[in-house]
């Protein structure tokens, strides 16, 4: 099975990117990289943004010694997390790397014998880094070695290259098949559509750039990513991030206040 190495030019970023205070992230072994973005936890206390990042999550809670698990599929729509008690694990899927692991929806039932593996490895009891290798063993070892259709992997190429600035028609004639092809691929083995897809990706584009050391220009990315205007920008941001630009950017480089014009957000 070849290696993709979508993930060396794309790498999503939660609402939250240098706030390591209450959930870390660790990164898998060299040949689960292209798939898992990463493993996280241990514990997450508070009430958290989490934003489209084109990322599936199985989520592991070891509350009262037993082990809970939830499926959470790419998503395309902000949210505000609960409150949190008690230790959290995840795994934390590119969205390519789902037909690796699953023929269908992301559930519990494309992972059958999880819950009985981690009970028996004693996952309760472990710490993170045990967590981890746990998981990375079992991932390893379940990992899809059918070749996942050429069409689709064209098609994820292409939207990933034109940071989501592409038709969904444009990705299908690249990938050489009918649009309604494409489509049909998509939703069945990625749970979404080619044009959710590039518009996570798009999003996704955006947000790190926003977050760049050496400044951020809108304009430079209204151009550099197929937005209308400002206008369409700031309100696309708005839509996937569920805040404004400039008040997203505060928030994860914990600063108070900006000064006026000293963004130009």
């Amino acid at each position: 099975m070849p290696e993709i190495d979508f993930h060396q030019g794309f790498r999503p970023l939660t609402s939250h990117p240098f706030d390591r205070e209450d959930c870390g992230e660790t990164l898998p072994c060299k040949a689960l990289r292209p798939y898992v973005r990463c493993f996280w936890g241990p514990v997450v206390q508070k009430p958290c943004l989490v934003v489209p990042d084109a990322c599936a999550d199985i989520i592991i809670r070891t509350d009262d010694e037993r082990i809970r698990m939830a499926f959470c599929p790419v998503d395309n729509t902000p949210f505000v997390s609960g409150l949190q008690s008690g230790c959290m694990f995840g795994v934390r899927f590119y969205f390519w790397a789902l037909p690796y692991w699953t023929g269908g929806p992301f559930s519990e039932e494309a992972f059958p014998d999880l819950r009985s593996y981690l009970a028996r490895e004693g996952f309760v009891e472990a710490d993170h880094a045990r967590r981890s290798r746990l998981m990375e063993a079992y991932l390893l070892r379940r990992m899809e070695k059918n070749r996942v259709e050429g069409a689709l992997l064209d098609g994820v190429d292409y939207l990933l290259r034109s940071h989501g600035r592409v038709q969904a028609k444009d990705a299908a004639v690249h990938a050489a098949v009918s649009l309604r092809t494409l489509e049909r691929l998509f939703r069945a083995r990625l749970g979404l559509s080619p044009k959710e897809a590039a518009e996570v990706i798009r999003y996704q584009t955006l947000w790190r750039r926003s977050l760049a050391p050496d400044g951020f220009d809108v304009q430079e990315q209204v151009e550099a990513l197929g937005f209308c205007d400002q206008a369409h920008l700031l309100n696309t941001f708005r839509r996937y991030h569920g805040l404004p630009l400039r008040e997203a950017v505060a928030r994860a480089k914990n600063i108070a206040f900006f000064q006026d014009g000293a963004t130009g957000l």
